[in-house]
């Protein structure tokens, strides 16, 4: 009996472990699928701390936890951070462990497995370790300091953990990526906007250009139609109407010149190559010279044109008295244009400062027609007028103030404007200069004295251009030749002495700069590789003298050409010292017998020999420019060079030269052109062997 009843106790007191057991395992169960609920509610934010601390709620209820924490990799992988820590401290102790299973080379071990790792503390206390993991990425570790020992907690506690770590992970790295991605969205956005504002601007500015444009067009043909109209109308009739005629064209075509000066001033500006001078003069002159030269505008509109500076006399400054003066006229032509009643004035004073400057204050005021709010919004903004209808009544680009206000910009100051509908106008600005000793006022422009004349070869391709260019050089005495190519100027320098060539820049084919080039060639073939080389362009644009004069040329001459400038230029120069005799072009036969010791044999066999040859190096340079082989153009064009220079085939050594240069710079272009001068030099040079032979 008492064995049975200590058994029947036995029994009971284990059933009611089991029971607890049971209780506890579903405790355990109930936490553990109340845990996985993380993965829904992680899902509603992006900020990581949040689930650390929601995994590290779902963590207590499964074991027994006094201390735990979330060491996070650095996203550049060189270092460990704590994300979230309770109670808050905890993870200076628990950076301490850390350290030391870093350095034991246990974390790294941890980081490489997906499940719990049981070690003991330094101070002997119980701690799990749990890697966060995601897609077989480590993210960082938990370190959990238990409250009960490591085999009292359950392997279902232990398998929910990882579970929760592993979907904790999860969200952790979308979390990044969010964040990122976000980031790269905000980014995005921005720049829609900026494109949006950008191509609103480029609309607004493609509509203002349109309409410049359509003024720049009105304008030129405006003056275009009076110049060509007044051509021809006054065919025939006698010199005084001709005379009147001239005086038309000439206005006319001064107003078309500073029209096209206005645009390549706007260019300048635009592209940041307004230079400006400063160089020494008197400001009142400028002033002054200005009242004369509108006088006669302003009587002819019946309004008055005041003009007044102070302090009366000289005022020396240093600057661009170039642009200074730009600026005066650009504001005067404004308001005289805009003017009908009563006057325009232009004021002038200057105060002088103790540290050697000078504040110059300018204004110009008109009684017109005035200038609405709106429009003085837009009014120095480029191609942009008050009116900009086609149908304006006054004219005009809208250049003016805007080169005027970036002039006055690029000399420190600001052109305001003050304006009333119906009332009239004032620009003011203020500037400062340097003040300068005064010079003296007898200083004349240089005269320009007769001299010997000159042999000039005009190289210019348009056959308008060479009569102008022709007749205005003959004007001053001296010999032209004009050549409408570079082609024709190399043979014209081979066979002939000049004192000086003038060189279109742009021509079709051989340009300007690659003729002289060719001339200052070490191999070259012209009598003289040291003339002067003034260049005859339109290109007018900051530095462009400078190059061309830095790429051997010795002069520069812009178009259209003004008399006053072409005689300076031409004072410059001298005649050259002439050689005994020239050279043929095509083939140098004097040159070639001379180099054979006048065996005429001899020579013969040697051109025969290149007539043999020459086939074959045109036939290897037309298959090498065909299957884009530039290492044999290069090859054979250099061949075909020194071949010629042989012979004395000056034209067809150009051409090699010439080619050669082009397959170094894969020009295809080029290369593509030159075989029709290639064709052409060979058919010059057999028409000249057939025609006289050696």
């Amino acid at each position: 009996m008492d064995n049975l009843e200590k058994n029947t106790a036995q029994l009971e007191l284990r059933l009611s472990e089991l029971i607890r057991e049971r209780e506890r395992a579903r405790r355990v169960l109930d936490d553990a699928v109340d845990a996985l609920s993380i993965t829904s509610s992680l899902r509603e934010s992006d900020d990581i701390p949040i689930f650390l601390e929601q995994a590290g709620s779902r963590i207590r209820s499964l074991v027994q936890v006094e201390g735990l924490a979330f060491f996070l990799i650095s996203e550049d992988g060189l270092d460990f951070y704590c994300a979230w820590e309770d109670p808050v401290g905890i993870s200076s102790d628990l950076s301490m462990e850390r350290d030391l299973l870093v350095n034991d080379g246990t974390i790294a071990w941890t980081l490489g497995r997906n499940r719990p790792v049981m070690v003991t503390s330094s101070s002997d206390a119980p701690l799990c370790l749990h890697s966060l993991r995601s897609q077989d990425e480590p993210l960082g570790v938990m370190m959990a300091l238990l409250g009960e020992p490591p085999d009292g907690v359950m392997d279902i506690s232990l398998a929910f953990i990882t579970v929760i770590l592993s979907s904790t992970a999860g969200m952790i790295k979308n979390a990044r990526l969010y964040r990122v991605i976000n980031d790269l969205n905000g980014e995005l956005r921005a720049k829609v906007n900026r494109l949006e504002e950008s191509e609103r601007d480029l609309a607004r500015a493609n509509e203002a250009k349109d309409r410049f444009l359509a003024n720049v067009s009105h304008e030129i043909r405006t003056l275009l139609n009076a110049i060509l109209g007044t051509a021809v109308t006054v065919k025939g009739k006698e010199p005084q109407e001709v005379d009147k005629a001239l005086d038309v064209i000439r206005k006319e075509g001064s107003a078309l010149l500073r029209l096209i000066n206005d645009l390549l001033d706007l260019s300048k500006i635009e592209s940041g190559h307004m230079d400006l001078e400063a160089v020494p003069f008197d400001l009142s002159e400028i002033v002054y010279d200005l009242e004369e030269v509108y006088r006669s505008a302003v009587k002819a509109k019946s309004i008055d044109l005041v003009v007044s500076v102070d302090p009366d006399g000289p005022i020396w400054i240093t600057g661009d008295p170039v642009r200074i003066r730009q600026v005066m006229v650009n504001l005067l032509d404004n308001g005289i244009k805009f003017t009908h009643d009563g006057q325009v004035r232009l004021e002038v004073s200057c105060v002088d400062s103790e540290d050697g400057f000078r504040r110059i204050d300018f204004c110009v005021s008109d009684t017109g027609i005035g200038i609405s709010d709106e429009a003085q919004s837009r009014l120095f903004n480029s191609f942009s007028q008050a009116d900009s209808s086609t149908s304006r009544k006054y004219g005009g680009t809208g250049l003016g103030l805007a080169i005027s206000q970036r002039i006055v910009q690029s000399m420190g100051g600001l052109i305001e404007v003050k304006s009333d509908v119906g009332l009239g106008t004032s620009f003011r600005f203020s500037l400062v200069f340097p003040r300068c000793e005064t010079l003296p006022h007898s200083v004349q422009p240089p005269v320009v004295e007769l001299q010997e004349p000159l042999d000039i070869l005009l190289v210019e391709d348009n056959q308008t251009n060479r009569t102008v260019a022709e007749a205005t050089i003959s004007k001053w005495g001296h010999r032209v030749t004009s050549v409408p190519s570079g082609r024709e100027a190399l043979k014209s320098l081979t066979e002939r002495h000049f004192d000086l060539v003038f060189m279109d820049i742009q021509m079709p084919g051989m340009d300007g700069m690659e003729t002289t080039q060719l001339i200052r060639d070490r191999s070259s073939s012209v009598l003289d590789r040291g003339v002067p080389v003034v260049a005859l362009t339109a290109n007018v644009m900051n530095g462009d003298r400078e190059r061309y004069l830095a790429d051997g040329m010795q002069g520069y001459l812009p178009k259209p050409i003004m008399p006053e400038d072409l005689g300076r230029l031409l004072s410059e120069f001298a005649p050259r010292e002439r050689p005994i005799e020239g050279r043929d072009f095509v083939l140098d036969s004097a040159g070639l017998l001379s180099r054979m010791g006048g065996d005429v044999s001899l020579a013969d066999r040697v051109l025969g020999t290149f007539m043999e040859d020459l086939p074959g190096i045109v036939s290897s340079i037309e298959d090498g420019i065909s299957s884009g082989k530039m290492a044999v153009v290069r090859l054979f064009g250099h061949s075909l060079k020194g071949a010629s220079a042989g012979v004395g085939a000056h034209g067809l050594k150009i051409v090699g030269h010439r080619l050669q240069w082009a397959a170094e710079n894969g020009d295809i272009s080029a290369m593509m052109g030159l075989l029709e001068d290639l064709r052409y030099e060979i058919s010059e040079l057999k028409n000249h062997l057939i025609a006289g032979g050696l």
